[in-house]
């Protein structure tokens, strides 16, 4: 049985586990900072007149946006440093799985776990 090089779900899958876990801490505590911001500015604005917050969420989707640019420039923040960045390198996987990785970390995840927090 030949091992497929170009792409294995299994190691995508572990790929994406391992990053998501090892910046975990700091995504939750910025995503903590920026979801805190936008819940002090709309109590600000609630607190006045409680029926007028729709339209504040102008401000949500352009602190979604630039959000997921900031996002998407910390997904290889591992290759920043050198000790980081050899591990990284070193792992077992196709540069099409590293790609589809981050891809996969912030197309998917990252909107979708944005929007759900949004809206909690």
């Amino acid at each position: 049985m030949k091992t497929n090089n170009f792409l294995d779900l299994r190691r995508l899958y572990y790929l994406v586990r391992r990053q998501i876990l090892s910046s975990s801490k700091i995504w939750l505590i910025g995503f903590g900072a920026v979801a805190g911001s936008l819940l002090f500015i709309t109590l600000l604005r609630a607190l006045p007149q409680p029926v007028e917050t729709h339209d504040l969420s102008g401000l949500y989707y352009v602190v979604l946006f630039i959000g997921g640019y900031v996002f998407t420039s910390q997904v290889f923040s591992e290759l920043h440093t050198p000790q980081r960045s050899v591990q990284y390198l070193s792992l077992p996987v196709s540069t099409t799985e590293r790609l589809l990785s981050a891809w996969l970390i912030t197309a998917v995840i990252f909107p979708l776990a944005a929007v759900m927090g949004m809206a909690l």
